[in-house]
């Protein structure tokens, strides 16, 4: 009979379907013992172990494969890519695990290591030297902070400076004092800000106005 084809390799979790020749009767065996109702000429295999068939054609004649076929579990790549990630500005490094394994990220990478410059979803698949697979995602949220330009320093006969830190609708924590978006420089002084917006993002800014007198 033809040799018996098929995958050896079982990853976890999954299945592997060998085949013998087709025609006649089949009956599979496992480790040597028959498994009852298993008489295609294909047999779906989800646990590990040696597999035969033997065949049966219209003439009574039987005959089985001269070797069976020795079907091995292997443990599929477990990738945890941990929670969610929300902060502000900067990167973030994700790990894939798994080291000596392929990687297909998505958007993009084929490392074990990517890093996330832009919110998204980053998702991989991670392949190992059994063609066993596991997957992960996870979604990454990069705010971006406020920019803060005070503009440059003033030096001034007299009067007083309006001072703007911008963003609208952020809170303002102003030094020496205040906390509305614009403030009045009134003496010399150096003038700094910190800016938070809703989403807990912060800038900062200074200034220095000299006026004289």
């Amino acid at each position: 009979m033809t040799p018996i084809t098929g995958n050896p390799n079982l990853c976890s979790g999954t299945h592997t379907v060998l085949a013998g020749t087709s025609g006649g009767t089949s009956q599979w065996y496992k480790n040597g013992q028959i498994i009852s109702g298993a008489t295609s000429h294909t047999y779906t295999v989800t646990v590990s172990g040696i597999y035969n068939m033997t065949k049966t054609n219209t003439n009574g004649c039987k005959d089985s494969a001269s070797s069976g076929v020795n079907v091995i579990l292997y443990t599929s790549p477990v990738v945890s890519l941990g929670a969610a990630i929300t902060q502000c500005g900067g990167t973030a490094v994700l790990d894939a695990g798994n080291p000596g394994d392929t990687y297909a990220w998505s958007p993009a990478g084929t490392t074990q290591t990517i890093t996330a410059l832009s919110s998204n979803t980053y998702s991989v698949v991670v392949t190992d030297a059994h063609t066993c697979t596991g997957s992960g995602s996870i979604q990454v949220t990069i705010h971006t902070p406020p920019t803060v330009n005070l503009g440059a320093n003033v030096t001034q006969c007299g009067g007083d400076v309006v001072i703007d830190a911008g963003n609208p609708g952020s809170t303002f924590a102003w030094s020496p004092s205040g906390n509305t978006e614009s403030i009045t420089a009134l003496t010399t002084g150096t003038y700094s800000v910190l800016v938070t917006d809703a989403n807990s993002c912060t800038g900062t800014g200074s200034k220095t106005v000299t006026i004289h007198t």
